[in-house]
């Protein structure tokens, strides 16, 4: 009996996903029908800024890389310096005192880490800012 009971259960669990199948298909191709409405013309993608374009010309592993190197780069953007500041002082890197100046942050949270969060912060604003 617990045999037959099992198997019923793995043919209602495939007869449900096969009905599953069923609704995603049929979402994927109404999805494709309100994409095909837009007219990429319509779409304004906004420009990177300076800072974030030099900073993905940055090798963090090359010879002469440094945070000092770094930091001339990123200090015009006072935003990013704030968002590099507030991250360093996080709870997540534990510090027991505080994180005052940009060349620090940049100290604790590391070349590569600081390359990544100017990239990861400047597509965030660009998907805010991003009129369809």
């Amino acid at each position: 009996m617990e045999k037959i009971h099992f198997y019923s259960e793995i043919e209602s669990a495939a007869v449900f996903r096969f009905e599953d199948c069923g609704r995603i298909r049929a979402f994927a191709l109404f999805l494709l029908e309100e994409f095909a409405m837009i007219d990429l013309q319509d779409i304004q993608i906004p420009p990177l800024s300076t800072v974030t374009v030099r900073v993905m010309q940055f090798d963090p592993l090359g010879e002469n890389a440094s945070s000092q190197g770094l930091e001339q780069i990123v200090a015009p953007d006072e935003g990013v310096c704030s968002d590099l500041l507030r991250i360093a002082n996080s709870a997540y890197y534990g510090r027991s005192g505080r994180v005052k100046t940009l060349r620090d942050a940049i100290t604790l949270l590391g070349l590569k880490t600081v390359k990544n969060l100017v990239i990861l912060l400047a597509s965030k604003s660009m998907n805010h800012s991003l009129k369809v």
